[in-house]
């Protein structure tokens, strides 16, 4: 990964939500890159990655519309009323 190329974009705490967050935007056409904390898998994977650091880097171009897809990631649906 080119530092001059890609930009950081959030961190997120645990691999799970990074890799879930990496196919949403993935999906929306963001190349994602994601770098952990220490830079390595955790040995303990049910413990410690829970609550690991990964860093979630985008291309510097793509950074806005990444920044709008986050908001929308991060903003959950409208509950439906019930009839």
């Amino acid at each position: 990964m080119d530092k001059l190329t890609w930009e950081k974009l959030t961190e997120v705490f645990g691999f799970i939500e990074a890799e879930v967050l990496q196919s949403f935007l993935q999906a929306n056409e963001v190349p994602v890159e994601l770098l952990r904390e220490a830079g390595t898998p955790s040995t303990y994977a049910f413990t410690m990655d829970e609550m690991s650091r990964v860093d979630v880097y985008v291309p510097k171009d793509k950074l806005e519309r990444a920044r709008d897809l986050l908001v929308l990631f991060n903003t959950p649906p409208d509950e439906e009323e019930p009839k």
